[in-house]
């Protein structure tokens, strides 16, 4: 005779089942078998991985970590490169059900090289899961004046403090960093000028820059700009600066006419004049403005004004305006934005 019968199943990967037939005849004769079975871990372990920087040069060691968890055992990570026109390989060992790999590599290749940086996790019943970072390696260029910020795919980096009478950088390429490494800007010292203008020109880096409107005679030019990002000027960064402006119509960061998928976060901004504006959106959408401190004294001062511009999230910033008519957060003209999570004191 042959028996059949169907059984679902409730235990959790890498579980043992015990089946036992039990048969027994007419004289009450029984016999038994069993039978045990593990149900197979399929599940493919997770991984968090991320390079400490997004920026590389030739030369530069640059560090990626994982993250790496499994619900029954963790056994190793691999990390891969190719710089040579071979892969290498560097192992490291993970246990337990959580745990974190780490490696250092040394840049060798020169710059508008792309580099794949690989991370892959096995865990003890050898399912793999893997996590890629792709990087374009930029060249690195020492500033030591005012000038225009031309090449693209460059890393630019100040040496010292620079100043000029009107603007001291125009970007003129795409994929542009500037790294002022808490150096100083003092632009518009004579006339109307810019910290930094990007015009028409994308995925640009703005970080670590001091910059301020005419520190040698307080006052300096109206209707100046720190940083100015203007037409069609898409997916550029402004990033731990501080900005200070003094003049009758300062503007700490102006983003005008399609400034659009731009990302202002952690910059002190700072204005004096009677209309100075921290953070100015002008017909520009789909921009963050996060996690700033933004002070304005002017008797009419506005921390974020936002005018003719859509779908921008304004969030998590300090705005402190102390003029007469001073306002935190003005919405003129504009639809679908989110104003949240700010702390706001006027």
């Amino acid at each position: 005779a042959e028996i059949n019968t169907t059984v679902q199943l409730g235990c959790v990967e890498t579980c043992v089942i015990n089946f036992t037939m039990y048969a027994t005849d007419t004289n009450n004769n029984v016999k038994q078998n069993s039978t045990l079975v593990k149900v197979n871990d399929v599940t493919k372990p997770r991984i968090n991985a991320s390079l400490n920087i997004s920026v590389i040069n030739k030369n530069q060691v640059v560090n990626m970590t994982a993250n790496v968890s499994d619900g029954v055992g963790l056994s190793f990570c691999r990390f891969v490169i190719n710089q040579s026109g071979a892969n290498e390989y560097f192992n490291k060992t993970v246990t337990g059900t959580s745990d974190q790999c780490s490696q250092n590599f040394t840049i060798a290749l020169g710059a508008g090289n792309v580099i794949n940086f690989t991370v892959i996790v096995n865990d003890t019943s050898n399912n793999l899961n893997q996590s890629e970072q792709i990087v374009r390696v930029v060249s690195e260029v020492a500033v030591t004046n005012c000038t225009n910020l031309d090449t693209p795919n460059t890393n630019y980096t100040l040496v010292g403090n620079v100043n000029s009478g009107g603007t001291c950088f125009y970007v003129l390429a795409n994929n542009i960093t500037l790294d002022c490494k808490g150096f100083d800007i003092n632009y518009s010292q004579n006339v109307n000028g810019y910290g930094i203008n990007i015009s028409s020109f994308n995925y640009t880096t703005i970080r670590s820059c001091n910059i301020v409107q005419n520190v040698t005679s307080r006052g300096g030019a109206a209707n100046s700009y720190g940083i100015y990002i203007f037409k069609n000027a898409t997916f550029n960064t402004i990033y731990n600066n501080s900005i200070t402006t003094n003049s009758t119509s300062g503007y700490g960061i102006y983003l005008l006419n399609d400034a659009n998928n731009n990302n202002i976060t952690n910059d002190t901004i700072t204005t004096s004049g009677a209309w100075g504006y921290g953070a100015y959106l002008f017909s520009s959408s789909n921009n963050s403005v996060y996690s700033n401190t933004i002070t304005t004294s002017g008797s009419s001062g506005y921390g974020a004004y936002l005018f003719s511009s859509s779908n921008n999230s304004v969030y998590s910033n300090t705005i402190t305006t102390s003029g007469s008519s001073g306002t935190g957060a003005s919405l003129d003209t504009s639809s679908n934005n989110r104003v949240y999570s700010n702390t706001i004191t006027t």
